[in-house]
This record gives C-alpha cells, structure tokens and sequence, in this order.
C-alpha cells in the first residue's frame, strides 16, 4: 500500500524555471562581488605602477632632490 503522506508528483517547469533563476541570480550577485574585488585590485596596481614610473622619471639624482627638499622643509638638514 502506498504511503499517501509523500508527494510524488514530479516538478513542473515552472518550478525548474524558479529554481534555475534563484541559481542565476546568486551566480550574478557573486561575479558582481568578484568584478568589484578585481577592480579594486587593478585600481591599487594602477596607483602602484603610476608611483614607479613617476621614481623612473625622475631617476636616482631626482630621488636624492625630492629626499633632500622634503629633509629640509622638515627642517632635518
């Protein structure tokens, strides 16, 4: 005799359509999420690359010169 109490119906497509949507919606919350934290990342390598061709440009003698004018504003030298 068949236990009455378990439904044994099969899911309609609506329920597969609801179910795949929920799927794609956290799947688009979580590439969301990813794309911000990538784009943080590229932002503070851009700021990084900016600061290294900015010492590039200006060399070793053009180093020295920022170091000593910042020293000696501060009143260090």
């Amino acid at each position: 005799m068949p236990d009455d109490s378990i439904d044994h119906r099969r899911p309609s497509n609506g329920d597969l359509y609801a179910r795949l949507d929920r799927i794609e919606d956290k799947l688009d919350r979580r590439l969301n999420t990813l794309d911000d934290k990538v784009d943080d990342v590229s932002s503070r390598l851009d700021h990084m690359e900016g600061g290294i061709a900015m010492l590039k440009w200006l060399g070793p003698t053009g180093v020295v010169a920022v170091i000593f004018a910042v020293a000696r504003s501060s009143g260090i030298v």
